[in-house]
């Protein structure tokens, strides 16, 4: 049976009972899942298998999947929360909860209901109508929530912080409805486009957290290209002694510095220590992920070609991502 993706009752609870309590790490789970029962069916739903988190990082289009990629590789990443619901009703700050973290008076979340009251935007809202728990002859109108991108944690000495990133593609399709990005939009469209947009912001200001819109289109996709690589050999394990693994990490800087391609280096440690070359390029890409090797990834990553040294960080392109 085909399941139901819009806006219902059950997908109302299913959402509940995933985000009312808060949490963290590999316990928490997104509003929606990328899979072909819970995303929308015009998205591209792709899981980024995060060993860090252990879990499955959820995005439903190619430019969430871009914006993840970026979030997971900067290493002072304390969680992520993809696909967040905006809750109706008030609730305490995020985090509120976070392991670790001393406890201390933090802004609290107001809720949509209240931000939307406040700017004279209820009628832009969605409601459920649904019969009364008690007299079933009744309807109740249920407002339903948001679902927002990505909220992410950073911070350390246990003062966590928290930013709100929001993705489309292009920075216009931050002024018009989703559906409509192709075609004329109604004024009436737009108005709840934009009342949506301003909604968020100020949920997430009510709590001192700033939100950042981010355009797919405006990152380099030479980054994002060698981000996926280098991500998809994350999981991957060399059973390799130390002292070896860290004689081919060198190596393969070395060879950086004097332009060598880094299929000399997987030949030479196929020589020196039998080791497979899918194992050799494991090492290396784990080592550029990890950035103990800092290459420069605004130009794509190949084996037979030199690798070229860091001219740019990417984690410093976005540090308005991260609070910097």
């Amino acid at each position: 049976m085909a399941s139901k993706k819009g806006p219902t009752l059950a997908t109302l609870k299913r959402i509940l009972s995933r985000q009312t309590i808060s949490r963290f790490g590999d316990e928490y789970v997104p509003s929606i899942l990328a899979t072909p029962a819970e995303a929308p069916s015009s998205s591209w739903a792709v899981t980024l298998r995060s060993p860090k988190f252990n879990r499955d990082i959820h995005t439903l289009s190619l430019n969430e999947k871009k914006v993840a990629l970026r979030l997971l590789y900067h290493p002072d990443l304390l969680d992520i929360h993809e696909q967040k619901m905006l809750s109706t009703t008030p609730k305490e700050n995020p985090v509120v909860g976070f392991p670790g973290t001393v406890s201390r008076q933090l802004p609290p979340i107001r809720g949509v209901v209240d931000v939307a009251e406040r700017l004279g935007y209820l009628k832009y809202l969605h409601y459920l109508r649904v019969p009364d728990d008690k007299d079933p002859t009744l309807i109740r109108r249920i407002p339903y929530p948001y679902i927002g991108d990505f909220l992410i944690f950073m911070g350390e000495n246990h003062h966590i912080q928290c930013r709100n990133l929001t993705v489309k593609e292009s920075a216009k399709d931050f002024k018009r409805p989703y559906s409509d990005s192709h075609s004329c939009a109604s004024t009436k469209e737009i108005d709840k486009a934009l009342a949506r947009h301003e909604i968020e912001h100020i949920y997430h200001a009510d709590a001192s957290i700033p939100t950042i819109q981010v355009a797919g289109n405006q990152l380099n996709e030479d980054v994002s290209c060698n981000l996926n690589q280098l991500f998809l050999y994350q999981r991957r394990s060399v059973l390799i002694v130390k002292d070896q693994h860290l004689e081919i990490e060198e190596k393969f800087k070395h060879a950086m510095t004097i332009g060598i391609p880094p299929l000399e280096i997987v030949t030479w440690a196929y020589a020196r220590f039998n080791l497979p070359p899918d194992k050799a390029r494991t090492i290396l890409y784990q080592a550029i992920w990890q950035r103990r090797i800092r290459v420069d990834l605004y130009t794509p990553i190949l084996i037979n070609h030199p690798l070229n040294p860091e001219q740019k960080d990417v984690i410093d392109e976005h540090s308005n991502w991260f609070g910097k």
